[in-house]
């Protein structure tokens, strides 16, 4: 589930009517609800619940982002004592202080004379009764604490997802771009009439990785067009060179896909099946059923080069690290090789 801004200040609108209604709840005056703003221990009660709350959002929105994340633990902690004793002691200068009678009954001291008892001393005001205060305000500051942190993980999260993201970006613009201009180069040359449907289809993948792929989740019908535009251009540059099938079955249509997810098992299936020297073969494979994405490679496996094997796992563990980003505990990827063959398969509970 996204949570949206609008969501989010729903959730804490209720949150907050919901905190406030507590002393209304627990108050040993529920009873005269009609006059229980008429009464000065529940109008104390509550300011305090008022002021906590917004404590809260001053320390979520100010002090934490500006002292405590700037590292100025020092006036951050000043800051939050001075808050704590004008929160704790405010609503009793404005409402009384909550008192404390000796006389008969469960209060008076066991040892107290009995003649005292009779004549008991004038109420005298609790200024040391924090202890529930104190409670209350260090699991304000602990919730708000751990509610900042946690946006500050999602954020930090997000901002990695779209630097890996963007080096995905960078790997495949530089190498892919070249090949494919030889590719429309040498159609020109030979004036095919390929050369137009290949400079459209270079056109919609540079304009799909530009306008498209810094989003964080795209229509699967168009990450889809942008795989068969690449699988088109690698058709154009290999010719028939390579015994390539690529097939797509299953329904596109109201499911959406992170971009360019798919693309590295696509590209590694080309960057490391295809040789000169040696037979070719390339099967992918895009099957979807049920919100269920299938994913399949197979290429034969050809001799490369330590730098190149050591490149592509570097990439295999980037993308690995994407997909356990953008999709934890709704994916899986069953890579599978021999001397002479190299399968993936993975699938993804698309959104």
């Amino acid at each position: 589930m996204v949570i949206t801004r609008k969501n989010n200040l729903f959730f804490h609108i209720i949150g907050s009517l919901i905190f406030l209604s507590l002393p209304i709840i627990f108050s040993p005056d529920f009873s005269k609800s009609s006059d229980l703003f008429l009464i000065n221990p529940f109008r104390r009660d509550f300011i305090g619940y008022f002021l906590l709350l917004g404590f809260f959002y001053l320390n979520y929105f100010l002090l934490i982002p500006r002292l405590f994340f700037s590292k100025k633990y020092l006036i951050y902690s000043i800051v939050i004592i001075l808050l704590y004793i004008i929160i704790t002691f405010l609503p009793q200068l404005i409402f009384g202080f909550p008192q404390m009678h000796f006389g008969p009954g469960p209060g008076a001291p066991p040892d107290m004379p009995q003649n005292m008892m009779h004549h008991p001393p004038p109420p005298m005001p609790r200024f040391i009764e924090i202890g529930p205060q104190f409670i209350q305000f260090l699991m304000v500051l602990i919730f708000s604490l751990m509610l900042r942190f946690n946006t500050l993980l999602k954020r930090t999260e997000k901002e990695r997802t779209i630097a890996e993201l963007s080096y995905l970006k960078a790997q495949i613009n530089p190498h892919f771009l070249f090949n494919s201009l030889n590719s429309i180069y040498s159609l020109a040359l030979e004036k095919s009439d390929l050369t137009a449907d290949a400079v459209v289809k270079l056109s919609g993948i540079m304009r799909y990785i530009i306008n498209e792929a810094s989003l964080d989740f795209v229509p699967l019908e168009k990450e889809i067009n942008y795989i068969q535009d690449y699988v088109d251009l690698q058709k154009f540059r290999l010719e028939n060179t390579v015994n390539l099938s690529f097939t797509i079955t299953g329904n596109l249509n109201n499911l959406k896909i992170a971009p360019l997810i798919l693309i590295p098992f696509v590209e590694n299936t080309f960057k490391y099946g295809v040789s000169p020297e040696e037979v070719s073969v390339i099967e992918i494979s895009i099957d979807i059923k049920n919100n269920q994405l299938y994913l399949r490679t197979f290429n034969r496996k050809l001799t490369i080069k330590v730098s190149e094997d050591n490149q592509n796992k570097l990439g295999l563990k980037n993308t690995k690290k994407r997909l356990e980003s953008l999709y934890p505990a709704k994916y899986s990827l069953i890579i599978t090789e021999d001397a002479s063959t190299y399968i993936t398969e993975l699938k993804i509970e698309l959104k």
